[in-house]
């Protein structure tokens, strides 16, 4: 069973109130997705989070398009392939929009982070709290996001 989206959590001493944040947006690709990863097969997916997990760092955060989807060569998804081989706290997000696919990515994650959503409503945290039906925004809406040029 996962753990309650509105449940806090420790995140290597550092209490959290709940388990939901915010993903950084970016034109850059997941290296989690097939279609753009730098890593072919899973094998090469999970050996770089082994390395990742024998250094000093306190979370792994796996950007997806879609966290339901399976990783790479396997009927497993990025966050069980992930899970597989690393204790440290998973971070994911691809296509979380509401409570209800936010506490189902918890199943194999310990946070979930969401980009879009928090962007284009800013009342996400409220609605989730309120358990709303929200909108699976499309990367277009998302535009507003981007400037033309890159900050100096």
């Amino acid at each position: 069973m996962p753990a309650d989206l509105l449940s806090g959590f420790n995140l290597c001493g550092h209490i959290l109130r709940n388990r939901l944040g915010v993903a950084p947006m970016t034109r850059m690709s997941s290296v989690a997705d097939p279609e753009v990863s730098l890593f072919k097969t899973k094998a090469e997916w999970q050996g770089l989070i082994q390395l990742l997990a024998a250094e000093s760092i306190d979370a792994v955060s796996v950007s997806t398009y879609d966290f339901r989807a399976p990783g790479f060569d396997s009927d497993l998804t990025v966050a069980q392939l992930t899970r597989a081989v690393t204790d440290l706290p998973l971070m994911i997000c691809g296509k979380i929009h509401d409570r209800d696919s936010a506490q189902a990515a918890l199943e194999h994650a310990d946070i979930v982070l969401a980009a879009k959503s928090f962007l284009l409503n800013p009342n996400f945290v409220a609605d989730v709290r309120e358990g709303k039906a929200l909108p699976l925004h499309k990367s277009s809406g998302a535009n507003v996001a981007y400037m033309p040029t890159p900050l100096p």
